[in-house]
């Protein structure tokens, strides 16, 4: 909030310049239309009248409303980790903390589920082409190790996908925190200042004030109604791995350390199939295992971030006309511009 308040001082002088500007044009125009007996302007500039005196309660009251809003966002987000751990934080925690912590566990979850997939596959690989045969007559292959390649590379190539999606709506909250009320919210108030670019201006406020407080509560609300997902460790929130959101987390288990695994020469390759071969009912299960979570991973990283996007969405396209913004002419615009 402390970089708000500082951007949002300079802006005030702007703001309030750009009202003047238009109430003076707003009064040369109610003027001429009094001595040319033009009703329309006169009605037009009337009507000005009423939206320069929006836009001054609008500045005088946009740092109250911000400073409020995030006091509930904070108490909105306390209540909820209390709801869903029956503790209580040592300190107020915003609800972009509270995602950024949830995004992380899950995304390295799935980090840590790739990296097995990757072992099953590192090894199973060389290992399927080992064959062993007796006087020209193959006695024993490994194609055992070809479903669970297949698997693998199937649930690698799912992870991958919902990594992606995940990183975005990281990057989306990210963006969202540092420019919504630094950058879109002071331009908006100064493109609502005047007529011809009041929509524009309109629409950049509820874009503002939605993207930084509905967007960010609507995910720590998700988050909560998928179990128990948050713990209270020393005062501050954490996630809980155990809960059933997060039982990817359970399911990968302890990941391989890779560097004491590679084996060093094709001898050791020769061995480690051996390993595998004779454990390959395990290495399958552990697959399946994961392949399991991977399926609710869809539901968490892709159904509830599209389910509060659609709420954001929704919340702007509801206030944007009380800004002043017509949506359904800036759709039109859009389309001729396509």
């Amino acid at each position: 909030m402390t970089a708000f308040s500082d951007v949002f001082q300079g802006w005030i002088g702007i703001n309030l310049v750009a009202l003047l500007l238009t109430l003076f044009f707003t009064t040369v125009l109610y003027m001429l239309s009094l001595g040319l007996n033009l009703p329309n302007v006169k009605k037009w500039a009337k009507g000005e009248y009423a939206q320069v005196l929006v836009g001054f309660l609008l500045i005088m009251s946009i740092v109250g409303m911000v400073e409020v809003g995030w006091q509930v966002m904070q108490d909105v987000t306390g209540g909820v980790i209390y709801a869903g751990s029956g503790q209580m934080l040592s300190s107020a925690v915003s609800p972009f903390e509270v995602a950024d912590a949830y995004l992380d566990t899950v995304i390295e979850c799935e980090i840590s589920a790739y990296k097995w997939l990757y072992y099953a596959m590192f090894f199973a690989k060389p290992a399927q082409s080992f064959v062993t045969d007796v006087a020209g007559v193959e006695a024993i292959d490994a194609t055992i190790f070809s479903p669970i390649i297949s698997l693998a590379s199937y649930f690698s190539n799912r992870i991958t996908w919902i990594l992606l999606f995940q990183y975005v709506l990281k990057e989306l909250l990210a963006f969202a925190e540092a420019t919504m009320l630094t950058v879109f919210l002071p331009i908006g108030l100064v493109l609502r200042a005047f007529p011809v670019s009041r929509g524009a201006g309109g629409i950049m406020i509820s874009i503002a004030i939605g993207c930084y407080f509905v967007f960010p509560l609507s995910i720590v609300a998700m988050t909560a109604m998928q179990g128990n997902s948050f713990v209270v460790e020393n005062g501050e929130v954490a996630m809980n791995t155990g809960s059933s959101a997060l039982a990817l987390c359970t399911a990968v288990g302890v990941v391989p350390n890779f560097e004491t695994l590679c084996p060093d020469d094709i001898v050791g390759y020769f061995f480690k199939g051996e390993e595998l071969l004779m454990g390959g009912k395990s290495l399958m299960g552990q697959v399946t295992g994961i392949g399991e979570q991977i399926s609710a991973l869809y539901l968490q990283a892709m159904f509830y971030p599209l389910v509060s996007l659609i709420i954001t969405f929704t919340f702007i396209r509801s206030t944007s006309s009380m800004f002043g913004a017509d949506l359904a002419e800036l759709g039109r615009g859009l389309i001729k511009l396509i």
